[in-house]
């Protein structure tokens, strides 16, 4: 669903001659983000002929909000209540020395999952996680590169997170829930995977993508947050038979 206010509703006009009502922001890549009541789309600027009549497109959108972060994750359902959390990033050297360091922050309930928590580089080198207190009770995370950034270069890394008991039992069912409350703009795009043989009993809101893959469901959603916005991503199933009665 859309969640802005009324200030924030723009016409995009596109190239084809469509028009649409929503929140356009800048990315932190090449496309724009359109959200609408019912669409998230990204949209190169060459296809949006106007923003509320405006054809100077990159004028219209040099006043706007900063880019957004974008969050891409897929996460595998277990049965046992685990959550196994795959998240992707990009990360670039905006240094004029060569960089072989990524750092980022920890929030204070971070910090236990550390013993859960692997970093691989885009070759699939893990990199042992190091931290560093900078301020009192504030903790960086640290993670040396096996191929250093050169200037101007962007490197890809990603996380794996097992979350232990992250599911919430309902009967013979399981929830799974993401409320969002981002400390940014965020552009969230969210793969789960179920159990094989799983039965989803509810889900909310409808996905971007439903769909089966050998058996095994796959839901995805795709949702631009605003600072602090929680919209809950909701999802319950049932594990397959054999697994209950196991």
């Amino acid at each position: 669903a859309l969640s802005a206010t009324a200030e924030e509703i723009r016409q995009i006009e596109l190239a084809n001659g469509e028009t649409l009502e929503g929140i356009v922001i800048p990315a932190s890549e090449c496309p724009v983000v359109v959200q609408t009541e019912d669409l998230c789309l990204e949209v190169p600027l060459d296809r949006i002929r106007a923003i509320d009549g405006r054809e100077d497109v990159a004028e219209a959108l040099r006043a706007d909000r900063p880019p957004m972060l974008r969050a891409e994750s897929f996460e595998e359902l277990m049965n046992n209540g685990d959550v196994l959390l795959h998240t992707s990033h990009s990360r670039a050297n905006r240094r004029t020395k060569t960089n072989h360091v990524i750092t980022w922050g920890l929030a204070p309930h971070e910090i236990k999952l550390l013993e859960h928590w692997k970093v691989f580089d885009e070759f699939g080198n893990e990199l042992p996680i190091r931290t560093e207190e900078r301020e009192k009770g504030r903790w960086l995370a640290c993670v040396n590169l096996v191929r250093p950034i050169l200037p101007g270069e962007v490197v890809r890394f990603t996380h794996r997170i097992l979350f232990e008991d992250h599911l919430v039992a309902e009967g013979d069912a399981l929830r799974y829930r993401h409320r969002g409350d981002y400390a940014e703009d965020r552009l969230v795009s969210k793969m789960l995977k179920l159990p094989e043989g799983a039965e989803i009993v509810s889900i909310s809101p409808e996905p971007t993508h439903r769909f089966e893959v050998d058996g095994i469901t796959y839901v995805h959603w795709r949702h631009y947050y605003h600072k602090g916005e929680e919209t809950p991503l909701e999802l319950t199933f049932r594990p397959a038979e054999q697994e209950r009665s196991g």
